[in-house]
């Protein structure tokens, strides 16, 4: 209907299931279909008025255009979580412990490096109500521009931040205050590098990638730049009016990421739509890192699901 309405046509959806009569000329009907490998016939079709030369022209087309990308496809989604809530993010256990980390380094009196990226919203929550001489830190960069005592600091990791950024950060704080002292690593939250390594690996694997969410909206970003160095085409919609079929055309797998402004039915009505394409099968991908303690040869796994990210 998208593509219809985009050339000016009015388009309305058929309310029912309709049975195509004989003696009724006054209407031509278009219509695509395959046999799905259960046996139930799937597809599509357009109706014009027969006195409508363009409506018949345009219905035509869209049918032609629609059916010439069917295939057998299969859609891989990152699953993945959605970032920390306001009304959860207390309960979150990797927070709980950094913050513990924190105020046992405040009594101390550390000045206390925390490795973080401003404005997150765990940020807020783990310095709520810590008095404390506390710098954050966002790259390695930024800690060239500090004045921290080299006999009293130390660092924790914000829960939430790449794992693999925040290893830079502390290396390059290690290298200028060699007696920093930091939290336990059994601590870092690998949620957000998990993310991160689940949309890259869903974007290899995929010829074309949809991220679905608000174009201008922030979470949008990283998902972006993430799928977009797997050298994939990347598209971000909002509706699947915006989808086109040049976008999909000879693309054996699709890559799907749903992002925090994504309406809750964007990925079913995507998935309905390329089901409609040709038989669909649907795989979630999703990448996860269990944290292992061990002494004396004996491990314990401590499963990430502990944190509500």
């Amino acid at each position: 209907m998208a593509s219809l309405r985009r050339a000016g046509h009015n388009v309305a959806p058929a309310s029912r299931p309709f049975e195509v009569c004989a003696d009724a000329p006054d209407g031509v009907l278009f219509a695509a279909s395959y046999v799905d490998r259960d046996g139930r016939a799937v597809g599509f079709c357009i109706a014009a008025h027969a006195s409508d030369e363009a409506g018949l022209q345009a219905a035509r087309e869209t049918v032609n255009s629609w059916s010439a990308v069917w295939r057998t496809r299969r859609a891989v989604v990152a699953s993945t979580s959605p970032a920390c809530h306001d009304d959860e993010r207390h309960g979150c256990h990797h927070l709980m412990t950094a913050r513990a980390e924190m105020r046992v380094f405040a009594e101390r009196g550390d000045q206390i490096v925390v490795v973080g990226q401003r404005g997150h919203p765990t940020l807020a929550a783990l310095l709520d109500d810590l008095a404390a001489d506390v710098v954050v830190i966002d790259s390695d960069d930024h800690i060239s521009h500090q004045r921290l005592d080299p006999d009293r600091v130390s660092y924790v990791v914000q829960p939430g931040m790449l794992i693999e950024d925040a290893a830079r950060v502390i290396a390059t704080l290690r290298a200028l205050y060699p007696r920093v002292r930091g939290a336990h690593p059994d601590g870092l939250c690998y949620a957000a590098s998990d993310r991160a390594a689940t949309i890259s690996a869903v974007a290899a694997s995929c010829d074309a990638t949809f991220i679905l969410g608000e174009v201008t909206h922030p979470d949008i970003l990283s998902p972006f730049r993430l799928a977009a160095a797997e050298e994939t085409q990347v598209h971000v919609i909002d509706d699947i009016a915006q989808i086109r079929p040049a976008w999909i055309a000879g693309a054996a797998s699709i890559g799907i990421v749903p992002t925090t402004s994504a309406s809750p039915s964007l990925e079913h009505d995507l998935l309905d739509l390329l089901s409609g394409l040709g038989p669909l099968s649907i795989a979630r991908r999703r990448l996860t890192t269990d944290v292992l303690t061990s002494w004396h040869g004996h491990c314990v796994t401590t499963p990430l699901s502990q944190c509500i990210e």
